[in-house]
């Protein structure tokens, strides 16, 4: 049988063409005979002359029996794994400094479905500007590495208070991924920010009051030694001087300068200049972070039906992570 897409010769009985999977449409002057039956009469063809097959419902998918995909389908060569808008010549921070501490950073792939990352990236634009998530505000930033020559990456950044969640939609070969990273900023302790306050008072005092304090008591002790042989309060003066406010002071400079290098560390590497007044996360913070996850996995779910995918299809990456997942 003869396939008119490719000229290929079928075997009689195929329905697809064994190349290139074009229906197979035989007609009465078909190079095929009627074979003649047992009883001497001829079989008819497998479709009558005026009835051809019905052509196949996706056009642009001709079906092979066993496809075999080359190595350039496998291995795609210089094609990006990610959808990444670009590079970026250098980075100081890395992608989510001055955020926070990251509390989760979870990664979901659906197989197959690469190509529905713009339209979904697109119904979660529409989801949030329809949705509202109480007192939250969400944008659309790239954010970059740190290094030289290193990526930046489209993410959504869903901020609330001291809390961040940021949300990546990308084509990854031929699957979808989405990825969910969750920050918390610590909150500034009261009690900490008033001791630096009076330790950089105290400071002050050492720096540029105690010199003349000690000058003029050192003056005070030398003359009253040369007028009348010495004055015992001024002898306990700068006695006070000199064995108690000069060591503290010491003490207290050294205490503040290692404060100061390490908020101008955790600036440069974090981004965080207060990184050294902030405590433990509270209750509040941790409700806030889990409303927002709950809130974003929801809006990316929706989205998802909403294109017709079944969300369940979506498959952990971390699978030791089961907290949440979409």
């Amino acid at each position: 049988m003869l396939c008119k897409n490719c000229g290929t010769q079928n075997e009689a009985g195929y329905q697809f063409c064994m190349k290139c999977g074009s229906p197979l449409t035989v007609t009465a002057d078909s190079s095929v005979p009627n074979r003649p039956s047992d009883s001497g009469q001829a079989i008819s063809p497998i479709y009558p002359p005026s009835q051809s097959v019905t052509q196949p419902k996706f056009q642009n998918q001709a079906a092979q029996p066993y496809p075999h995909p080359t190595p350039t389908q496998l291995m795609p060569g210089k094609a990006k794994l990610y959808n990444a808008p670009g590079m970026s010549a250098f980075g100081i921070w890395r992608p989510f400094a001055g955020r926070g501490t990251r509390q989760r950073h979870s990664g979901w792939l659906m197989d197959n479905q690469g190509e529905q990352a713009e339209e979904l990236t697109q119904k979660v634009t529409n989801k949030f500007n329809e949705r509202t998530i109480p007192g939250s505000e969400v944008q659309k930033k790239n954010l970059v590495g740190r290094g030289v020559i290193v990526e930046s990456r489209p993410y959504f950044l869903v901020k609330r208070g001291l809390v961040t969640v940021g949300l990546y939609i990308a084509q990854f070969g031929k699957d979808l991924f989405v990825s969910l990273a969750s920050y918390l900023k610590p909150p500034v302790s009261n009690a900490r920010l008033i001791l630096v306050v009076l330790m950089s008072l105290f400071a002050f005092y050492t720096l540029f009051i105690f010199p003349n304090s000690l000058t003029k008591a050192v003056e005070e002790l030398l003359g009253g030694f040369l007028s009348f042989g010495g004055r015992t309060s001024i002898s306990s003066n700068l006695g006070s001087l000199l064995c108690i406010i000069g060591p503290l002071g010491t003490l207290n400079l050294l205490a503040l300068s290692l404060f100061v290098f390490y908020s101008i560390y955790k600036f440069v590497t974090e981004k965080d200049i207060l990184a050294g007044l902030r405590v433990t996360p509270n209750e509040f913070n941790e409700d806030d972070l889990m409303a927002i996850e709950k809130a974003i996995e929801q809006t990316v779910r929706i989205s998802i039906d909403e294109l017709g995918l079944n969300p369940d299809d979506l498959k952990p990456i971390a699978i030791e992570d089961s907290r949440r997942l979409i």
